[in-house]
């Protein structure tokens, strides 16, 4: 399933995930930086997934409560 386009392997896993999941990107957008994706919904939420290359799995990054 690997296709052109994906700038690494994390964003690759990340996008894997989504797609699994079911969410219809065109309402989201995903920034990439390094193996931290930061994905924005239409209202301006988001959330940040991580790759762990070690583990070979993408999990959601917890921030810490302000």
């Amino acid at each position: 399933m690997l296709t052109s386009g994906y700038k690494s392997i994390a964003e690759y896993a990340i996008r894997k995930r989504l797609a699994e999941s079911g969410a219809v990107m065109r309402h989201f957008t995903l920034k990439m930086e390094g193996r931290e994706g930061t994905l924005t919904d239409e209202n301006g939420d988001s959330i940040t997934l991580v790759y762990d290359n070690d583990q070979k799995a993408v999990y959601e990054k917890v921030q810490a409560p302000a």
